[in-house]
């Protein structure tokens, strides 16, 4: 008699996004659950970063299901990926984490915006007085 144990595969979802946008000294986080696996031995979280090739370089350290990057540098942005496995079941892998990095801080939308009206208001108020001269 064979008996043929078959275990649920497991299946890894992102928690949130995958396409972050940062400046330099900000903080990201990636997030992913996982479920399935045979039940037998807890699921490991292994972070990757995917190189240029498509080649997954494990990140030392980063053995969970969210995996923080703080302060983010120029050298941060590129591809994330989280392999999930048991010791009984196959790899699975989240969907690639995308990271741009911005040079220096921000300046949000809001401030764009209150720049812009700035800029306007002293060229208004130098043109008046441009004129009573």
């Amino acid at each position: 008699m064979t008996v043929i144990v078959v275990f649920e595969p497991i299946v890894v979802h992102p928690v949130g996004e995958t396409y972050f946008e940062r400046s330099e000294g900000e903080s990201v986080t990636f997030e992913v659950s996982a479920s399935g696996g045979s039940g037998l031995s807890p699921l490991r979280y292994q972070w990757m970063r995917v190189t240029p090739e498509k080649a997954y370089v494990p990140i030392p350290g980063a053995e969970s299901p969210s995996h923080t990057i703080a302060p983010v540098a120029m050298s941060d942005a590129g591809e994330y990926v989280c392999e999930v496995i048991d010791d009984e079941s196959d790899p699975a892998h989240s969907p690639i984490f995308t990271l741009v990095v911005q040079e220096g801080p921000g300046v949000p939308a809001t401030g764009l915006l209150g720049l812009a009206l700035a800029v306007a208001a002293v060229a208004l108020a130098g043109s008046r007085r441009m004129r009573r001269k």
